[in-house]
């Protein structure tokens, strides 16, 4: 049982992700990648403290391949 006062926000990760980079072209810097998704997430849950590392954590579960600096979609 949690006992953390924070509710809990539904936001999806790998669909936003994906969503950027297609908008983008299929490919984009890690950096104004991070600034899109991190912007987005703001807008649903109004707290951006500690989600830098959260959002480092979901990339390299999406299925995006970064490659530098740049990510670029799987196809």
């Amino acid at each position: 049982m949690w006992l953390d006062s924070s509710p809990v926000v539904n936001f999806k990760w790998k669909a936003t992700i994906k969503r950027k980079l297609r908008e983008a072209g299929g490919e984009m810097k890690v950096k104004k990648l991070r600034k899109a998704v991190v912007g987005a997430y703001a807008e649903v849950a109004g707290d951006t403290e500690g989600v830098e590392e959260l959002f480092e954590a979901k990339l390299a579960k999406s299925g995006v391949a970064v490659n530098g600096k740049m990510a670029s979609l799987v196809s």
